[in-house]
């Protein structure tokens, strides 16, 4: 049984979360992924783990921060998305161990994904239990508080710069990139941009020895003396940087979201020919 894992405001049984940091577009990404940080350090139970899908990436990597937090970069094509990552990630948790998964998502085309996949992974399994994949609204993940640059911890730094801007300042900074793309929402180049910095922040913490930030090669086994989440988050991380099984899952799991439509799409058909 899964230990319970606090979810802001209502306390379930989960064993893995599964976000994308478009669940706040109101923040950079590097801002989003410190604040969900600091929710998984003092909300979340010890027992379970975070994964964070982060839209584009100049490769498609998964670092664990901190133990027990997963950033999965979906990497420079436009045929991979943070969407992909989550279903796989789905998928990959309820296959491995039936662990019990929340995805943060409002969007319904994403959760009819994740349930299609966790059915999938539960085809070969004695108990299906698809019910063990829920689902919250991502607007859950606003009413966190963002991080100020006076309070950021060593590994929120990591993920803000060695200098982040105030709060106030980083808002500015936005509202003046809106201003000048015309437009209320961040561009995709402004997001590409931010997820390549992000990236690029973790990659150097891993050269300079950083031990909070770790690149687990595909099927690296977890190293000695981590505790059972920070095991776990290890293992998935490694799953998502095995490219050749990502693309497989994708593969299965694309076939088996189109052979629901066609079911959905013939249903309706015959409803309508009664």
């Amino acid at each position: 049984m899964a230990a319970p894992l606090e979810l802001i405001t209502s306390p379930s049984c989960y064993r893995a979360v599964l976000a994308s940091q478009a669940t706040q577009f109101d923040r950079d990404v590097d801002e989003t992924c410190a604040t969900l940080y600091r929710w998984s350090q003092e909300s979340a139970s010890s027992d379970a783990y975070v994964v964070l899908a982060v839209d584009h990436g100049a490769l498609r990597q998964a670092f664990v921060v901190g133990g027990r937090v997963v950033i999965s970069f979906a990497g420079p094509k436009e045929a991979t998305t943070a969407d992909d990552m989550i279903e796989v990630g789905t998928h990959y948790c309820r296959h491995r161990a039936g662990e019990h998964v929340l995805v943060a998502s409002s969007d319904v085309l994403l959760r009819t994904r994740c349930k299609l996949a966790a059915q999938e992974a539960e085809s070969s399994r004695a108990h299906q239990r698809s019910q063990w994949v829920q689902f919250e609204h991502r607007l859950l993940f606003a009413t966190l508080a963002t991080i100020s640059a006076a309070e950021a911890s060593d590994i929120e730094c990591l993920f803000l710069g060695p200098a982040p801007p105030t709060a106030k300042a980083a808002a500015a900074a936005r509202a003046a990139r809106r201003e000048r793309a015309g437009i209320k929402q961040e561009l995709t180049c402004d997001r590409r941009e931010q997820a390549a910095r992000l990236q690029a922040r973790l990659e150097a913490a891993i050269s300079c020895g950083h031990c909070a930030v770790r690149l687990p090669g595909a099927h690296e086994p977890p190293v000695a003396g981590l505790s059972e989440a920070a095991r776990a988050a290890h293992s998935h991380a490694a799953a998502l940087n095995d490219h050749a099984w990502v693309e497989s899952s994708r593969a299965t799991l694309r076939a088996g979201v189109e052979r629901y439509w066609s079911r959905k799409s013939e249903n309706a058909w015959g409803a309508d020919a009664r």
